[in-house]
């Protein structure tokens, strides 16, 4: 028996969907993210100038202590929005990076002042299309 509210819309044979475990299926994720009152022109030119940085080094802490990594390297896709948000598309890496760190390093980087608040929404997750800049799936079928 399922909660109140929470339904089953689909579903689907595992023996007919692409081979692996669902957490090895899942290469990539979207994200919007809302800047709040931050000028649309503020934000294409730190997407510009992030984008045409090779590699942006940014700091967090981890479970293992103070870590640098390359944020740049796992943007696929970094576009402004009409309304001033970012679409981000984001492969999944090791260590992993997160949506606050391309925050980050687009702070350092592209020069953007990122207000202390913002709104991460993760649109969608999913097996990635490097080449087109896509997200696939993961439970589609062979």
């Amino acid at each position: 028996m399922l909660p109140e509210g929470l339904d089953v819309v689909a579903t689907v044979d595992a023996a007919e969907s692409l081979p692996g475990s669902l957490s090895d299926l899942l290469t990539a994720s979207h994200w919007l993210i809302a800047l709040g009152d931050t000028p649309r022109e503020e934000v294409e030119a730190g997407v510009a100038a992030f984008l045409a940085t090779d590699s942006v080094v940014v700091e967090r802490m981890t479970k293992k202590g103070l870590r640098s990594f390359d944020c740049r390297a796992a943007v696929v896709r970094l576009e402004v929005t009409g309304d001033g948000a970012l679409d981000l598309l984001l492969e999944h890496a090791v260590p992993a990076v997160r949506p606050d760190d391309v925050l980050t390093g687009l702070r350092e980087a592209g020069g953007l002042a990122v207000p202390a608040t913002v709104l991460l929404t993760r649109v969608a997750q999913g097996v990635l299309d490097r080449a087109a800049g896509t997200l696939g799936d993961p439970l589609a079928t062979r």
